[in-house]
């Protein structure tokens, strides 16, 4: 049973760097066209969590920060700006995000921020 709890969390780890390759790659794209980046990681991303609260002193909604779903289905991977979680049940690993990498998703968060800004009307 133990082997196999470190077969499971070495593949999880391997799965985690993996995706943290592909965000470096799509950084480094960036620097070059950051939209086309940015459309490129909203395309194989699965799913986006916005956590918010509501703030009495704007009487708005204010949103602390988004999650974004990159596998599902053996491990599955969540990020946000400046981390990456795996679980695999019951196996878990988690990774700091590098700064190019938390720019460039902060730069994400900022695209869908605008968007919404448009597509979701004001109350």
């Amino acid at each position: 049973m133990e082997e196999a709890m470190r077969e499971l969390r070495r593949q999880l780890c391997e799965q985690l760097e993996r995706n943290l390759k592909w965000l470096e790659d799509l950084a480094d794209k960036a620097e070059e066209d950051e939209e086309q980046a940015i459309e490129e990681f909203l395309k194989y991303t699965l799913e986006i969590r916005r956590v918010q609260y509501f703030s009495e002193d704007i009487h708005d909604w204010e949103t602390l920060y988004y999650e974004f779903l990159l596998t599902y289905g053996g491990p599955t991977v969540w990020m946000t700006s400046d981390r990456i979680r795996g679980t695999w049940s019951p196996v878990e690993c988690e990774l700091c995000l590098p700064e190019k990498v938390r720019k460039f998703i902060c730069a994400v968060e900022d695209y869908i921020s605008e968007m919404d800004e448009w597509l979701v009307p004001k109350l």
